[in-house]
């Protein structure tokens, strides 16, 4: 497996996943935000998790949610900040608050 990743110069992994694709490079990190689920339902949670990266360069990985305490929780790829929270701006979510996490998978 190790030869077969050295074989792939393309694709580097460190604590932060590099994607180089020829000239430009992409630093993705990972991010966990929280906001209401106001105006969200399961499918449409589904919808947006199942959906391909935007123009902010953001990707859905996975979203906790919890009707009960109106709270969502959703774990992204996204080359900053910034890009997380235009990615729900345009989606008419306010968050409560966005960190870069680092995960174990």
């Amino acid at each position: 497996m190790v030869s077969y990743l050295q074989s792939l110069p393309s694709i580097v992994l460190i604590n932060k996943l590099i994607i180089n694709l020829s000239p430009h490079k992409f630093i993705v990190l990972r991010f966990l935000d929280v906001h209401s689920m106001k105006g969200l339902d399961e499918n449409k949670l589904k919808n947006l998790q199942a959906s391909p990266e935007d123009e902010f360069k953001v990707r859905h990985l996975n979203i906790l949610y919890n009707p009960e305490v109106d709270k969502c929780f959703c774990l992204l790829e996204a080359p900053n900040l910034e890009a997380v929270r235009k990615n729900h701006e345009k989606l008419g979510i306010k968050c409560d608050w966005i960190t870069e996490v680092k995960t174990t998978a």
